[in-house]
């Protein structure tokens, strides 16, 4: 897989410590790896903020969505690829766990989140990660068999872009009654997730549903689990009290994945 220059498109050579293009635009490897391509200026930063990422670590490493994991590379590797994006990888939970298990592919992480992408590339330095958004990847046209988007926004025209011809896309989206039982603790009138249906540009091949209860019997993990869903962000102070005073929890998930293929 090539990389492409964020600022003229053209393709990237690496060259020790960085990556050039043609017209001169030149880009730093980090100590740990990682490419930074993200063209944002200023102080900012971009994505999940530090205690998002701590949280989501603290929680996807108790292996509470190993199952998950488990079953994407189960997808994956009946599909038979060589070459993986995982667009919007976060601090690289489930990138690090594909290639654990599926040492051939190639993978790329991505993500807009400098913060995560320093968090993955100290995980597993077999990945090529890159600080990148979902809606301008840096990589160069058809240059992938497969890409994986998680829980993350979803471009159908990049990812379409940097696919070949008849190309992969998998997502991994909450089912119905994904976190119900938190989401009872939160609010008080709750309802179900509205499943979301097809991607422009791709046909649906495939669907898996994934549902299983966890049980958390620590204070830290049940609100690492919070902070790290859309809820952080929307739940009221009496429906955060509700939940700092449980010691346990005990919550449905469900997650669909789906596998499409590029039209």
């Amino acid at each position: 897989m090539s990389v492409r220059c964020p600022i003229c498109k053209d393709k990237l050579i690496k060259d020790q410590g960085c990556y050039q293009c043609h017209k001169g635009h030149s880009f730093d490897i980090s100590k740990e790896g990682y490419l930074n391509l993200l063209l944002k200026q200023g102080q900012k930063e971009y994505g999940d903020t530090f205690e998002m990422i701590s949280a989501r670590s603290v929680f996807l490493n108790k292996d509470y969505y190993r199952p998950l994991g488990d079953k994407m590379i189960q997808v994956i590797s009946d599909l038979k690829i060589k070459t993986m994006v995982d667009s919007g990888c976060g601090e690289g939970y489930y990138t690090d766990l594909i290639k654990k298990a599926l040492p051939e592919i190639d993978i790329i992480g991505i993500d807009i989140s400098k913060r995560a992408i320093k968090c993955a590339s100290k995980v597993n330095s077999d990945i090529f990660y890159i600080v990148a958004g979902n809606q301008d990847i840096p990589l160069t046209d058809e240059c992938t068999e497969l890409v994986l988007n998680c829980f993350a926004p979803i471009d159908h025209q990049e990812y379409k872009r940097i696919l070949r011809k008849s190309g992969l896309l998998i997502t991994v989206t909450p089912g119905a009654e994904h976190l119900l039982q938190l989401k009872q603790v939160l609010y008080d009138h709750v309802y179900l997730n509205i499943e979301k249906e097809g991607i422009a540009g791709f046909k649906e091949i495939n669907k898996e549903d994934l549902e299983y209860d966890i049980e958390l019997h620590d204070q830290k993990d049940i609100l690492a689990l919070f902070m790290m869903t859309p809820y952080f962000f929307r739940t009221s102070l009496e429906g955060k009290e509700r939940l700092a005073r449980l010691d346990s929890l005990k919550t449905h998930v469900a997650f669909v994945i789906s596998v499409y293929q590029a039209i």
